[in-house]
């Protein structure tokens, strides 16, 4: 064992109690304040597009197609969106509800392979991983990719051993549905998690049969239903339905380019999403690969099914760090298995917890020690930190140290209360306090120094009563977070030829929006300036003291157009972008 003198404590409902009360806690605390930023700008903007133009069948960004995901991906987030409005906290929502049901699934396979305790710690342990915790509060679908292919192993490792009618269809039926977010990749990802499952159970045979093939008839068919349904809706025709399958599902994936990142990537990308458990994984998966032996048949295939899942997403055409998502839940069920004994006698697993026990200790007593460093938080920030922030830090750095000091082998209340063993669960416990300040104090907290979202907020309640039509974004794309903040209720016009758009505004008042350096930005404003002299209100987004110059920042410029524009000055600033 890697704690050959822990004994787990008496496993009761009130732990389960504990841990599911924690994790709604972490998952929901501040959820909402913390404004949109990277991918979330795309996923929002099309769900309000979605409810804008009521079209759900073509995700849209300022009225162009997006075909970087499947349509029905979004739907998981629509409905929380019809419910509770659009705002941050109802986009992120979706990913909490998938991020609970990976919870549970992880639960199901830890406990089908092992016991109550190791679905515990399994639990308690993807928690506390930064890539989990990182999407399930993210707005965007990725997170319902990984419940669907955790749902669907789920389902197949509770198979009979002569599978009805009702088995054969929930494994199919998750297949189906999950292929509505991730398509064809998510099928081929769960197939080749439960194909060495399937080979070493050794009764291929008895699956040949009417059952199995009408389960795959009608899962199939209610895959097709929702494409089939989009072509004879509106003005598309049947055979557009299937178009849009053949396009998303072959021909995207066939024709998908290389991605830049080399397909060694994913050997240092795997252990950043599992941080901090990255080495307690390595050295419990090559543990387990050597005693393979002496393990139950079906874990043994798991291990064999997660190198070839990531043989398969090493070699894909498109690689990006948050594909291995659907992986890290089997990869809590390693960890968990390990740290409760599975795994036998590990001189350097008990080497890597004692490392990650003293690294734990250190940081939760400089949190601890964060009020002697305040008075020197003004040679970092232009402004003081919140004191929220301040707080839980301390605090949480306070409770670290009390587990990490009075960490005894002897049953304790922590232990009692967590259901684990007793210095495992103090780890744990820690480690799950660090993760919960870090995403849900700290990280919402630095939102008061991101400018983006009051800028937006500002030229919203100044533009009040313009239409959208007189909205003009110079640059090729109009920025996905810019539109979800304004909210227009029309596209965006956006592109380089200001010229044609000012001259057909003449005496109207409109606003024109950029986002570039400092440099570019001043540059445009003079143009602005000689056309409408001295009557524009510009607004700025502020730029903080530590940030670079060419830092991209937006601008506008609001004012009334001249009922006659000199066509020479216009045409200069429809020329500028490409001096």
């Amino acid at each position: 064992m890697l704690f050959s003198s822990d004994s787990p404590a008496p496993l009761s409902r009130r732990s389960e109690v504990v841990f599911w009360c924690f994790a709604v806690f972490m998952l929901l605390l501040h959820l909402g304040h913390n404004a949109l930023w990277g991918l979330e700008g795309r996923s929002s903007e099309v769900i309000r597009e979605m409810l804008l133009t009521g079209d759900y069948f073509n995700p849209q960004i300022n009225g162009v197609l997006d075909a970087a995901r499947l349509p029905l991906s979004y739907w998981v987030m629509l409905p929380a969106a019809m419910l509770l409005g659009l705002d941050e906290f109802t986009m992120r929502l979706p990913a909490v509800i998938a991020a609970l049901i990976t919870l549970w699934a992880t639960r199901q396979i830890a406990r089908k392979l092992f016991d109550e305790y190791t679905a515990l710690l399994a639990m308690w342990l993807l928690l506390s991983t930064y890539g989990f915790v990182f999407w399930a509060r993210m707005a965007a679908p990725d997170m319902a990719n990984a419940a669907a292919v955790s749902c669907a192993v789920v389902s197949f490792l509770y198979w009979k051993e002569v599978p009805d009618f009702k088995d054969y269809f929930s494994f199919y039926l998750l297949l189906a549905v999950g292929s509505l977010f991730k398509g064809i990749p998510m099928v081929a990802v769960v197939l080749v998690l439960v194909f060495p499952l399937f080979i070493s159970r050794k009764q291929w045979k008895n699956h040949l049969n009417f059952r199995h093939l009408l389960a795959i008839f009608c899962a199939v068919c209610l895959g097709l239903f929702p494409y089939w349904f989009f072509g004879t809706s509106g003005h598309h025709s049947a055979c557009g339905g299937m178009h849009l399958l053949w396009d998303n599902q072959i021909v995207r994936i066939l024709g998908a380019k290389s991605s830049s990142e080399p397909f060694y990537s994913y050997i240092y990308e795997l252990p950043r999403i599992l941080l901090p458990w990255s080495a307690v994984f390595a050295v419990s998966f090559f543990v387990f690969i050597k005693r393979r032996k002496e393990l139950t048949a079906d874990f043994v295939s798991l291990l064999y099914g997660m190198v070839l899942a990531f043989i398969l997403f090493s070699f894909s055409g498109s690689r990006a760090w948050y594909y291995l998502l659907p992986l890290v839940p089997f990869c809590a069920v390693v960890m968990a298995a390990a740290l409760n004994g599975f795994a036998g006698s590990s001189p350097a697993g008990r080497a890597v917890i004692g490392f990650m026990r003293a690294v734990l200790l250190i940081t939760g007593s400089l949190a601890l020690a964060l009020p002697i460093a305040l008075p020197l938080q003004g040679m970092i920030f232009s402004s003081r930190l919140p004191g929220v922030m301040i707080a839980a830090i301390c605090f949480a750095g306070f409770v670290v140290v009390v587990l990490m000091t009075f960490d005894q082998p002897e049953e304790n209340v922590i232990s009692r209360m967590l259901g684990l063993a007793p210095r495992t669960a103090s780890l744990v416990c820690g480690m799950a306090i660090a993760v919960t300040v870090i995403f849900c104090v700290v990280i919402p907290g630095f939102t008061y120094f991101r400018t983006e979202k009051p800028f937006l907020l500002e030229l919203r309640q100044k533009s009040e009563g313009i239409a959208s039509g007189n909205f003009f974004y110079f640059g090729n794309n109009a920025n996905s977070r810019m539109l979800f903040y304004l909210a227009p209720e029309q596209n965006i016009q956006c592109g380089n030829d200001m010229a044609s758009f000012i001259r057909k505004k003449s005496g109207r008042r409109v606003v024109i929006v950029s986002e570039g350096s400092q440099e570019e930005l001043e540059t445009l404003s003079g143009m602005i300036k000689k056309i409408n002299g001295e009557n524009t209100l510009v607004l700025e987004e502020k730029r903080l003291s530590f940030e670079p110059v060419n830092k991209d920042k937006f601008r506008a410029w609001i004012f009334e157009v001249p009922g006659k524009v000199n066509a020479q000055k216009s045409q200069q600033i429809g020329e500028l972008k490409n001096e």
